[in-house]
């Protein structure tokens, strides 16, 4: 996995190249694309690479309640966008 800067201090993570193709991009790795880079952090870090909410918070540079916060708005934006029945 590459990583690489963010303007947030994050690193970016290329899931993307590390994921094997299905023959047509993911439409919900396109998806996730189009977060910022602080929503897609928290949700890679929690939903692929599961891990737990205090060290995201930590990795992300927030307080445990603000990694919470900011998890909601990433998934709220996602399901908005997303075509259904996602």
């Amino acid at each position: 996995m590459r990583h690489a800067q963010c303007p947030a201090g994050l690193r970016r993570l290329d899931v993307v190249r590390d994921i094997e193709p299905a023959g047509e991009p993911s439409i919900l790795l396109d998806h996730l694309s189009r977060l910022s880079d602080k929503h897609r952090a928290v949700l890679v870090l929690r939903f692929w690479a599961d891990l737990p909410e205090a060290e995201i918070a930590k990795i992300v540079g927030v307080r445990p309640a603000t990694f919470r916060s900011l998890t909601a708005r990433a998934l709220a934006r996602l399901r908005k966008n997303l075509p259904q029945p996602w």
